[in-house]
């Protein structure tokens, strides 16, 4: 039962779908202790961005919140778990006492394993207040719905400018390009087919990846802004963001708990999610300014984006915080690529 929920647990979720987890498993008569590490290679060979690891922490809390999940319907009961708090990225480990129990029966392993990353236009069917309420007292951190006008359109030009920065950043473009894949045979990274792209730039995106160009002009980015990041928006029932108060480890990999908690009890009304990681950017800059190469022009937008969102979204984009959008679809499940997760007995 033990290697069943294993194999599950590949289809969490993970920024850029990097997988970045390493498991080291340990039992005795009928105890299991689960013991969960970061690849620290995987992390930071692939990511500039997030040089610092809050994406790869929220994939642990991800992660550590799919076995207490799951596990009752494996054969397992949660005893305890231990988050210890460190400041290095490559000594954050999650510690998960299991202890052997009667399988309980449920549909969690359906829902986990039908939960997916869809980057396609959702109907504009708003979501139940029930739901919204029920989300919101089901936490201890701040959840965040933004359904006006004028929100949207904050949230729409802070991303915008985001992602113009990492377009025209010579180290986060290459991130870029080399989380985007040209077919389905990587079982890491986002299949260009799976970004809901129309054909033409789908084209122009393979195009882009093969012969890597940077632009300076920033209206040349204006095309794929608007498919990746408005016209998405513009389509969806609702745009929410976590937030827990606080930029520790502890911090990021608890967010990651709660957000996988609001993905799983969405699934099972049949509501659509979407991440967006670009705020991250900012955590990562106000950590240190002069980590990354940009220039003074983009320190002064980052800086200034920070402002915006703190003052008319009320979120602190320097602390833990994860935006996504909400909605329905009757389009088919995009399946995204997964490889076994690392695990050592």
């Amino acid at each position: 039962m033990l290697s069943e929920l294993i194999a599950l647990l590949k289809y969490a979720p993970s920024g850029g779908n990097l997988q970045p987890w390493v498991l080291k498993i340990s039992q005795r008569h009928t105890a299991v202790s689960i013991s969960i590490f970061l690849d620290t290679n995987i992390h930071f060979e692939k990511q500039h961005t997030d040089h610092f690891g809050y994406g790869a922490l929220i994939s642990l809390g991800v992660l550590a919140y799919s076995i207490e999940y799951l596990c009752q319907d494996f054969g397992y009961r949660l005893i305890d778990k231990t988050i210890p708090s460190e400041t290095k990225l490559e000594r954050n480990s999650i510690l998960i006492n299991l202890e052997a129990c009667r399988p309980i029966k449920s549909e969690r392993p359906s829902i986990f394993r039908n939960r997916f990353t869809d980057r396609r236009l959702y109907e504009k069917k708003p979501i139940p207040s029930e739901l919204k309420q029920s989300l919101i007292g089901d936490h201890e951190v701040s959840l965040h719905f933004f359904e006006g006008q004028q929100n949207l359109q904050s949230i729409d030009l802070i991303f915008r400018k985001l992602s113009l920065i990492r377009f025209q950043n010579k180290e986060l473009s290459a991130e870029l390009s080399h989380e985007l894949k040209s077919d389905n045979s990587s079982l890491t990274g986002i299949p260009i087919s799976n970004l809901g792209l129309s054909t033409i730039l789908s084209k122009i995106t393979r195009f882009q990846k093969k012969f890597p160009l940077r632009i300076p002009i920033a209206a040349a980015y204006s095309w794929p802004l608007d498919e990746s990041i408005s016209r998405p928006l513009v389509n969806s029932a609702t745009i929410a963001c976590l937030h827990i108060p606080g930029n520790t480890n502890i911090n990021w990999i608890q967010l990651g708990e709660e957000f996988m908690h609001v993905w799983l009890t969405v699934t099972t009304a049949g509501v659509r999610l979407q991440p967006f990681g670009n705020t991250l950017t900012i955590a990562n800059y106000y950590r240190d300014p002069n980590f990354f190469t940009f220039s003074a022009k983009q320190k002064k937008e980052i800086e200034h984006l920070h402002a915006k969102a703190l003052d008319e979204l009320k979120i602190e984009t320097k602390e833990a915080c994860l935006f996504f959008r909400l909605g329905y679809s009757k389009l088919s499940i995009q399946e995204t690529p997964r490889k076994n997760i690392l695990t050592i007995f």
